[in-house]
C-alpha cells in the first residue's frame, strides 16, 4: 500500500508538471516565442514527462503565430507517433500556419486529413482553409471550400465570407465578390468593415469604379469605414485603408468637392481638399 501511495504521489506530481509545461507553452504562444515553446516540449520529454494534447496544441499554435508551418505540420505527425491523437484545435492551428505561409495546398490536405482521422472540421477549420486559399491566390478553391461548408451543414460566418471575398479580390473577380456580399445579407449576416473593404478592392482593382463607389456608400450608411471622413469636408484621412479602398475614398471625395465648388447654392464652398 505504501508503494501504491508513493506511485500515486509521483503520478500527481508529474501531471501537475505537464499542466505547468502546457501553461508555459501557451504563454510562449501569446508572446510569439515559438522557439521557446519547442524547447519546452523537448525539455518535458527529457524529464520523462509525456506531453498531452493540450501541450501539443499550445506548441502548434505557437508555431502558427510564428509562421512556422513546417514545424506545425511535423508536430502533428510527431504527436501521433507518440500515441497522442491530434484534436480539432491542433489541426486548426496547423491549417492556419500553412495558410499564413502561402501553403494553401497543404492546408487543404490537412482539412481532408482531419476527416480521415475521424475528426469533424468546424467553422474555424474552414475559415482557416478559405484564408489559406485567399493568401495563395486561389479564389476558385476558396469558393469551393465555402460551398463545401454549406453542404456539410456548417453555416459560414462573417469571417468565412470576408476571406472568400478577399480571395475574389485577389483573383480579379469583382462580380463574385459583390455577389458574396449580397449573399451574406440574404443569409442574415451583417458584413463588417473587412467584408466591405474586400469588395471595394475587388471592384476598384478591376476598374469598376462606379461599383466601388456604390459599395463604399453602402458601407458608410451602415456606419462603417467612417474614420476617413471625420474632418469632412475639409480633409479625408486615408490611414489604415487598403490602397484600392483609399483610391476609392479619394475619388468619391474629389467628386463631391468638385460639385460643392461649382454649386452656387452652397454658402461655404471649400477652397480645396486636404488628404492626410
Amino acid at each position: 500500500k505504501a508503494r501504491d501511495v508513493f506511485d500515486d504521489a509521483v503520478r500527481r506530481c508529474r501531471e501537475q508538471n505537464v499542466f505547468t509545461y502546457s501553461a508555459a507553452s501557451s504563454a510562449s504562444r501569446k508572446a510569439g516565442k515559438w522557439k521557446r515553446a519547442l524547447r519546452l516540449l523537448k525539455e518535458m520529454r527529457s524529464r520523462g514527462l509525456e506531453p498531452n494534447v493540450i501541450t501539443y496544441s499550445a506548441v502548434i499554435a505557437a508555431c502558427e503565430k510564428g509562421k512556422q508551418w513546417e514545424a506545425a505540420v511535423r508536430l502533428l505527425s510527431f504527436m501521433r507517433a507518440k500515441g497522442v491523437e491530434p484534436n480539432v484545435i491542433c489541426f486548426n492551428a496547423a491549417i492556419s500556419a500553412c495558410g499564413k505561409c502561402g501553403q494553401w495546398e497543404r492546408a487543404l490536405r490537412l482539412l481532408s486529413e482531419m476527416r480521415r482521422h475521424g475528426l469533424e472540421p468546424d467553422v474555424i477549420s474552414y475559415n482557416a482553409a478559405i484564408s489559406a486559399c485567399e493568401k495563395g491566390g486561389q479564389w476558385y478553391r476558396a469558393l469551393e471550400v465555402l460551398a463545401e461548408m454549406r453542404q456539410l451543414g456548417l453555416e459560414p460566418d462573417v469571417i468565412s465570407y470576408s476571406a472568400a471575398i478577399s480571395a475574389c479580390a485577389r483573383g480579379g473577380q469583382w462580380q463574385q465578390a459583390v455577389a458574396l456580399l449580397g449573399e451574406m445579407q440574404r443569409r442574415g449576416l451583417e458584413p463588417d468593415a473587412i467584408s466591405y473593404s474586400a469588395a471595394i478592392s475587388a471592384c476598384e482593382t478591376c476598374g469598376e469604379y462606379a461599383r466601388a463607389h456604390e459599395v463604399l456608400k453602402i458601407a458608410l450608411t451602415r456606419g462603417l469605414l467612417r474614420e476617413s471622413w471625420k474632418r469632412w469636408p475639409d480633409s479625408i484621412d486615408l490611414h489604415g485603408l487598403a490602397v484600392p479602398v483609399a483610391r476609392t475614398v479619394v475619388r468619391v471625395a474629389l467628386a463631391v468637392t468638385r460639385r460643392r465648388v461649382n454649386d452656387p447654392k452652397v454658402a461655404d464652398n471649400p477652397r480645396g481638399l486636404t488628404i492626410v
